[in-house]
C-alpha cells in the first residue's frame, strides 16, 4: 500500500459534514488571512504582516491539497508529499522569521526572500531522512505523517514562545492574539499526530476544528486592528 492509498483510506473513514465544513472554512479563513496581511504589509511595512502572508500562502495551499486528497480521493503520491512539505515549509518560514527578528533590528523584504530560501533546507533534510525508510508497508504513511507532525510541533512551539515574548516586550496587546492562535494551531497539529497513530474519527474532527479556531483568532486580531485604525501606528520597531 502506498502512502497515498493509506492516507485516502484513513481520511475517508473520518468523512463527516463537520469535517467537510471545517476544511472549507479553514481554506477560506487562511486565504482571507493572506489577503489581510498583504494589504497591511503594504501600508505599514511591518515584518509580522509580511511573514504571515508568505507563510500562510503555503499553509493555505496545503489545506487545499488536503481537501482534495481527503474528499476526492486523488491518488497521487507527489500531491501528498507536496501537501506535507507546504505545511511544514510555511511553519518553518514563520519560525525563522521570528528567529531573525531577534537577531536583526529590522526585517526587510530582502530578508524575507533570504528566509524563503533558508526555510526549505530543514524540510528537505527531513524528506531525505524519510526516504531511507523501507517502503511498501502500511505503517509507511503513519511514519511519514507522524514525522512531519512532530517537526511542525517543534517549530510551532518555538513560534508560540517567540510571539509571546515579542508581544510582552513591546507591549502591543493587540498582538496577544498571535501566540494564542499559534498555540491553538499547535494543539491541532498534536491532535493530527494522535490521529496518525490511532486513526480515530474523533481526533480527526477535533484537529480540523482546532485549525479553524486558530485561524479565527488571527482574523479577529486583524479585524480589531483595522477597526481601531491602529494599523498606521505599527512599524518594524515593534
Amino acid at each position: 500500500m502506498t502512502i497515498t492509498e493509506a492516507y485516502i483510506q484513513t481520511s475517508q473513514l473520518d468523512f463527516s459534514p463537520v469535517t467537510l465544513l471545517s476544511f472549507v472554512i479553514a481554506i477560506v479563513l487562511s486565504l482571507i488571512l493572506v489577503v489581510y496581511c498583504s494589504r497591511f504589509y503594504k501600508v505599514t511595512g511591518f515584518f509580522l504582516f509580511g511573514t504571515i502572508a508568505i507563510g500562510f500562502t503555503f499553509i493555505s495551499l496545503s489545506y487545499i491539497l488536503g481537501f482534495f486528497n481527503t474528499f476526492f480521493g486523488i491518488e497521487n503520491d507527489i500531491l501528498v508529499w507536496i501537501r506535507l512539505v507546504f505545511l511544514s515549509y510555511g511553519f518553518t518560514f514563520l519560525g525563522l522569521s521570528y528567529y531573525y527578528k531577534t537577531k536583526e533590528k529590522e526585517i526587510t523584504f530582502h530578508w524575507m526572500i533570504r528566509i524563503c530560501g533558508l526555510s526549505i533546507i530543514p524540510v528537505l533534510l527531513l524528506i531525505l531522512v524519510l526516504r531511507y525508510i523501507p517502503q511498501g508497508a502500511v505503517s509507511e504513511f503513519y511514519t511519514f505523517e507522524g514525522a512531519f507532525r512532530i517537526y511542525n510541533l517543534i517549530i510551532l512551539g518555538y513560534i508560540c514562545k517567540s510571539a509571546l515574548q515579542s508581544s510582552v516586550k513591546y507591549g502591543r496587546m493587540e498582538f496577544m492574539y498571535v501566540p494564542v492562535a499559534f498555540a491553538i494551531l499547535w494543539l491541532g497539529q498534536y491532535t493530527w499526530l494522535l490521529h496518525s497513530f490511532d486513526n480515530n474519527g474523533g481526533t480527526f474532527v477535533l484537529a480540523s476544528v482546532l485549525k479553524v479556531i486558530g485561524l479565527a483568532f488571527f482574523i479577529a486580531m486583524f479585524y480589531g486592528i483595522n477597526k481601531t485604525k491602529n494599523i498606521t501606528k505599527i512599524d518594524n520597531k515593534t
